[in-house]
């Protein structure tokens, strides 16, 4: 893969992002759970979320998916709707009166930092969640991701000076690529390559192309 190419879409995304960018940089940090409200302010990123899952279905091969920070259940519906077997993983109760039956009893409240190994799954993603974790936990978190994960991670987090509720971890990508190469998974350069420019178009989640990253674990 053309790095150079990557990396001018990277800033052409940044940019394109920044000028958008409203007064949600102002907003003070939160413990990482959200409320009801927050919840269903989340539902307009429902179509991008869709967008996004058709894209990695096409490019990962998977048939069992574990998600981790969950929310709102769009990965987890739009997966299942795609006969993959899913589990979610989500910190705030709040969200289950929002969830389908079908979802809600597939997600398990509990803090992705402390969860531990709980299956064996080909995909494990983990979307916009790492910067709500305080730093010092940051490598537990990879941890979980990568103690579940067979062969595949999708991961995305906000990037430092990106705007958004309750953010206090914001770290480069070269710091997380570093977590997931420490416990055995490595960057999937085309993989990410390919999905980016599949969903660079995307509006109102304009970060998921920002921030998108596709581990595979060495060797397998």
């Amino acid at each position: 893969m053309a790095r150079g190419t990557f990396g001018v879409e990277s800033i052409k995304l940044v940019v394109g992002w920044l000028r958008g960018k409203t007064d949600a940089s102002t907003e003070k940090p939160s413990s990482g759970h959200f409320d009801e409200m927050t919840f269903r302010n989340r539902e307009r990123f429902r179509e991008n979320y869709q967008e996004l899952c058709d894209a990695l279905a096409d490019i990962i091969p998977f048939s069992k998916l574990l998600d981790l920070g969950c929310a709102n259940g769009f990965v987890l519906e739009a997966m299942h709707a795609k006969a993959k077997e899913v589990k979610g993983v989500e910190l705030s109760a709040e969200v289950l009166p929002l969830l389908p039956p079908a979802i809600a009893e597939k997600v398990q409240i509990a803090s992705a930092t402390s969860l531990g190994k709980i299956g064996d799954f080909d995909l494990v993603t983990c979307i916009e969640v790492a910067e709500h974790v305080p730093y010092e936990q940051s490598p537990a978190l990879v941890e979980t991701i990568t103690a579940n994960s067979k062969e595949w991670v999708y991961f995305t987090a906000a990037s430092p000076y990106q705007p958004g509720h309750g953010h206090i971890n914001c770290q480069q990508q070269f710091y997380w690529i570093n977590l997931f190469r420490k416990r055995g998974f490595d960057l999937d350069w085309d993989r990410t390559e390919t999905l980016v420019g599949r969903i660079r178009e995307l509006t109102p989640a304009k970060w998921l192309p920002m921030n998108s990253l596709v581990f595979r674990r060495h060797g397998a």
